[in-house]
């Protein structure tokens, strides 16, 4: 049986907002026409976007358009209907979707035979898909290169990464957790100086790089996840987010936070560092992570590097650096 929709954003709060893409005028009417009458009277603001670009560089805009994700439903053409200006507007909203944390539902038209019963809602006449967002952005960047940041080469990152490890409190530390670990860079750097190292990466060819780079270190462990849904048990002494903050969606930043929180030790750091510059195509930057960790009333500022390109912010119970007199 196809389940009612009900008029919510992801987390179940109210709708501020509906945003539509389309790949042709009148596509809202076909697809969603129902729904977008229902709305009318509500104080709910209905945006229309038509893609006149309906390949991958349509995804930065909508993403833009969207923002903060929360508050607001998104409706795309179903990616699977056999047209291609719909299928790639619809993967370019699934894109979007993936950035902003906004919830998706995909109309499908007159081609509800195509679509998949158990993930099908029903509102005001329409049928609408709702499937998980999908950005392979990341995947793609280290499929099609070894190492797309150039950690590995750069003195630039050679450097960053030496600041990144003598902010660390303590020679030997014990569990860390990696968040965004890439080919393994930083891991591997990281994994000599920790008894126990997780590292989790979203993109299944970094995680394949980072194992090869990794393999036969003790201790390690490599796992592939989105954070903060994908999440390892147990608690950690250092948390390690680097470069990757900006890549989550508000909401996911917010619940990154409290699983950070929730995770670490009673005298745990965490350890901060990104970019300061605007961050293309996706709704947060560096200054929006460093703010939203910040914002932890248990965790002092423990010490800042701050120049014209890069910022790292080491956070923890107060008093936790080393006694300099030892």
């Amino acid at each position: 049986m196809t389940a009612e929709l009900d008029l919510v954003d992801r987390d179940g709060g109210p709708l501020r907002r509906v945003v539509v893409v389309v790949a042709h005028a009148g596509d809202e009417t076909i697809g969603a026409g129902g729904l977008l009458a229902a709305l009318t009277g509500r104080d709910v603001a209905v945006e229309i976007v038509l893609l006149t670009d309906d390949g991958p560089a349509a995804v930065d805009p909508l993403t833009e358009q969207v923002g903060d994700g929360r508050g607001v439903l998104l409706l795309a053409p179903w990616r699977h209907d056999g047209h291609p200006a719909h299928e790639a507007a619809g993967r370019a909203a699934a894109a979007a979707a993936a950035r902003t944390g906004v919830r998706l539902l995909e109309y499908t038209g007159a081609d509800t035979d195509l679509a998949p019963r158990d993930s099908m809602v029903r509102f005001a006449g329409g049928l609408f898909v709702e499937q998980p967002p999908d950005d392979p952005s990341l995947e793609q960047l280290h499929r099609d290169s070894a190492e797309p940041w150039g950690a590995d080469t750069r003195w630039y990152e050679e450097r960053k990464r030496a600041l990144l490890l003598a902010m660390l409190p303590d020679r030997e530390l014990g569990r860390v957790l990696e968040l965004g670990c890439s080919t393994g860079v930083t891991s591997e750097a990281l994994a000599a100086r920790s008894r126990e190292l997780v590292a989790i990466d979203s993109s299944e060819s970094a995680v394949a790089a980072a194992s090869a780079r990794l393999a036969g270190l003790p201790g390690v462990d490599v796992q592939q996840g989105s954070i903060p849904d994908h999440w390892p048990p147990g608690r950690f002494d250092a948390v390690v987010l680097s470069e990757v903050g900006y890549f989550l969606s508000p909401g996911a930043l917010e619940r990154t936070v409290a699983a950070v929180r929730s995770c670490l030790a009673d005298d745990g750091v965490v350890l901060l560092c990104h970019w300061r510059h605007p961050v293309e195509g996706w709704v947060l930057d560096g200054s929006d992570v460093h703010a939203a960790f910040s914002a932890v009333p248990d965790w002092a500022r423990l010490a800042q590097y701050l120049d014209e390109d890069v910022e790292l912010l080491l956070l923890g119970p107060p008093g936790r650096l080393p006694d300099p007199t030892r």
